[in-house]
């Protein structure tokens, strides 16, 4: 049997501003994707009238996601996000 061990350390760091809103209110300002055909993105980054929400994806194939509610930024104002993360991938 042969391990093999990848280390990887990603930061994100992003920042926007929304200035007009559509009719429904949301304006998606991130996504996050994976390489694989026909997925569905599994994290977007929403502003829902001021709110700056995560709608996350349990498995890519699934539709349904899990919203997470952050901060009330409003229009005109800096969105600011910075994540880090330190992973390691075994095969």
């Amino acid at each position: 049997m042969q391990v093999q061990l990848f280390f990887r350390f990603l930061d994100l760091n992003a920042q926007c501003k929304v200035t007009e809103m559509p009719s429904t209110k949301k304006v998606i300002i991130g996504q996050i994707h994976i390489f694989t055909g026909n997925s569905y993105p599994l994290v977007k980054l929403q502003f829902h009238d001021g709110t700056i929400e995560a709608l996350v994806k349990e498995s890519p194939s699934l539709p349904a996601d899990t919203r997470f509610t952050f901060a009330t930024v409003g229009l005109d104002n800096l969105v600011i996000n910075r994540r880090e993360m330190d992973s390691t991938v075994h095969e």
